[in-house]
């Protein structure tokens, strides 16, 4: 595929039928070969005539298993911490801190409060 084809940023391959579809986007994904790797229909087709959309023009990389597959909440997780704050803690300011887990599969957040101490 040439790249000042418009559909070289999709990936295209010829599948066994001879047929083209898009390409690597959701390799690692438990979908089935329809549903990972939809066709690419002709410019002049019936089916293409009816809606107008605009075509993307960015390259992009396969997603990761863990965002496209059924995982448990927060199996996959970042976690980042927030400025320090100080609480009232039996009268006594302590240092403390917000740490916010975030889910990789479902963007759900958890926010603790730990102390400064170790």
């Amino acid at each position: 595929m040439e790249k000042e084809s418009p559909l070289y940023n999709y990936m295209p391959y010829l599948d066994e039928n001879g047929l083209m579809r898009l390409g690597e986007r959701l390799e690692f994904c438990y979908l089935s070969i329809d549903e990972k790797h939809p066709l690419i229909l002709p410019k002049n087709s019936w089916l293409t005539t009816k809606y107008l959309a605009k075509p993307i023009d960015q390259l992009t990389s396969p997603l990761p298993s863990d965002r496209i597959n059924q995982t448990p909440a927060f199996s996959v997780c970042g976690l980042d911490f927030a400025r320090p704050l100080y609480v009232r803690n039996f009268g006594e300011l302590q240092k403390s801190y917000i740490v916010l887990f975030t889910c990789g599969v479902t963007r759900a957040l958890h926010l603790e409060l730990v102390s400064d101490d170790y």
